[in-house]
């Protein structure tokens, strides 16, 4: 890969708090692993760069350091490379050599270009991020002072939010079965949205909060989606009716409703499934006397990660000409929940190899990072790309975590050069679902967080 092709970012959004665009993660890593990977890893090289454009410092002039400064110096007099861009790079190449393992490095300017996209395409809705995607606090205030709205499953959570300045009303709560505690603690902070799919969760808003704000969470089908989220919550079509009349004899207000399409949906259609059945919905609503106007569809818009995923515009398209057909669109209050979308392909993780293997003929490749403190959407579907500073002959391998537990298997028939113990692995999009379901198992830390 050419010096130049490193730089390269993808454009700005032309929101001035953007710097740059997406973080070519992969663009990085080559950088890093292309240039006496195995010298320079570990190697502070920030004062050639982090300096004045022209400092005074004298190199040899056929020096790696020398040619990078150059060159960096050409790009900027250029226009080709805004300085901050160029810091903000440097940084991350400089934390990916120095830093231990397991290392998750989220980079600050991708995370706001996904959310800017976002509202780009989808201009009259809510944006509430899901905080369960990646509840870092300083990602948090990243999209809290980006202007997002938040949704919340928990008293953690919750708190997270208020501790950085979120009010109570940008947050809503999704999760159709909550504790009665913290319904109470919804009702305290005057967090007024909350969803409900059974009779029980009625009883109990009616109880604790009974002027809430509720919305049914219907049940999609999508066996596009990567990661569903069907069977354990929602509401099928056929028994909206039933809660409908048990919400009004018990004077508990519903005033819209919710679908997820599942995680990871590389499907359009799956929401224009979703929102004809959400228009019968409202119907049956209005049936029973509620002024149905909250209209949330959920998240799952895919990113990439082995394959390249359905563009955003696809889903707009879709989206719009389905809610177009309700009874007066422009009364609708339109939110959605998008997680992965946002941090997903933000997010670097770095790993060590601490061992290889061969057994009965397959090749085995262990990290200080698996299933159980990282990895763990891997056995959900989730398929990650992965590269290395290694120089070994190409193989097939069947990739482990450091647990003691069998089961403990990231991935299988990933192609990479055959490594030494201490290199790295780098895994591309592991922004979203990674350390949130890490725990300390068998004694192994889950990653770091550095947010640039």
């Amino acid at each position: 890969m050419a010096t130049s092709d490193f730089w390269k970012i993808s454009e700005s959004t032309g929101n001035s708090s953007v710097v740059g665009g997406d973080m070519q993660w992969s663009m990085v890593v080559e950088k890093l692993i292309s240039q006496n990977s195995h010298n320079e890893i570990g190697r502070d090289v920030r004062p050639f760069y982090l300096g004045p454009v022209h400092p005074i410092r004298e190199m040899h002039e056929n020096s790696y350091e020398e040619q990078m400064r150059r060159r960096t110096i050409q790009l900027i007099e250029n226009q080709e490379l805004n300085y901050r861009d160029m810091e903000r790079l440097v940084e991350a190449t400089h934390l990916l050599r120095c830093s231990k393992t397991p290392l998750l490095l989220m980079d600050k300017a991708t995370i706001l270009h996904k959310y800017k996209e976002l509202e780009s395409h989808f201009p009259e809705y809510k944006i509430c991020y899901a905080v369960k995607a990646n509840d870092h606090v300083e990602i948090l205030r990243i999209l809290a002072e980006a202007g997002s709205c938040f949704e919340v499953a928990s008293k953690p959570e919750l708190l997270k939010l208020l501790d950085v300045g979120v009010e109570a009303r940008r947050i809503i709560t999704s999760h159709p079965i909550k504790s009665p505690h913290f319904i109470q603690l919804c009702r305290e902070l005057h967090v007024e949205y909350l969803c409900i799919d059974s009779k029980d969760e009625i009883d109990k808003i009616k109880r604790i909060y009974p002027s809430a704000k509720t919305y049914l969470r219907l049940e999609i089908e999508n066996p596009e989606s990567s990661w569903p989220l069907s069977d354990k919550f929602g509401l099928l079509l056929e028994e909206v009716e039933e809660i409908l009349n048990y919400a009004a004899s018990q004077n508990v207000n519903v005033c819209g409703l919710t679908f997820h399409t599942g995680s990871q949906n590389n499907s359009s259609e799956s929401f224009r499934r979703a929102l004809t059945i959400s228009r019968e919905v409202f119907e049956m609503g209005k049936a029973q006397g509620f002024d149905m106007t909250l209209l949330n569809i959920g998240g799952g818009f895919p990113v990439d990660y082995f394959e390249a995923c359905r563009e955003l515009s696809d889903f707009q398209k879709t989206i719009s000409e389905e809610v177009e057909k309700f009874p007066n669109p422009e009364r609708l209050i339109l939110q959605m929940e998008p997680g992965r979308r946002i941090v997903a392909e933000a997010g670097l993780m770095m790993t060590t190899v601490i061992g290889t293997a061969q057994r009965r003929g397959k090749n085995w490749l262990y990290l200080d990072v698996g299933l159980f403190n990282g990895l763990m959407e891997s056995i959900g579907g989730i398929k990650y790309s992965y590269k290395t500073n290694a120089n070994g002959e190409l193989k097939n391998w069947i990739i482990a975590g450091p647990s003691c537990d069998s089961m403990d298997i990231v991935d299988r028939n990933v192609l990479l050069a055959t490594p030494k113990i201490g290199d790295k692995v780098f895994i591309l999009s592991a922004g979203a679902y990674t350390t949130v379901y890490a725990a300390n198992f068998n004694g192994y830390l889950a990653p770091e967080i550095t947010v640039i």
